[in-house]
């Protein structure tokens, strides 16, 4: 939750109740990246009807550039096409421009 806050403006940071209802949904697709310090970031991703949906993704600012986000979001990648995905979304706010980059890859 610290993560998310830190990430997203107020009016946009998913409660602790949301990520609770997609970890129930399906646990495979709620993926942490830790270190010795704890949680530095995490991706939650979902399959819908042959798809699959990237819902959320953050990592901690001060290990933000680093390839977490990256290796977060392929590692859901990797999981979701070796489950049939044959496509996977993800949606992005106009001003990430990081996050604009990636999926354009």
């Amino acid at each position: 939750m610290e993560i998310e806050k830190a990430s997203f403006p107020k009016s946009q940071a998913y409660s602790r109740r949301y990520f609770e209802k997609y970890y129930k949904e399906y646990p495979e697709g709620f993926i942490i990246a830790n270190n010795r310090k704890g949680v530095v970031g995490y991706a939650i991703g979902k399959p819908k009807n042959g798809e699959a949906e990237i819902i959320s993704l953050a990592v901690k600012p001060t290990w933000r550039k680093k390839g977490i986000g990256t290796e977060l979001t392929n590692f859901l990648i990797d999981h979701f096409k070796e489950n049939g995905a044959q496509e996977i979304s993800l949606d992005v706010r106009t001003k990430n421009k990081v996050g604009i980059v990636f999926t354009k890859n």
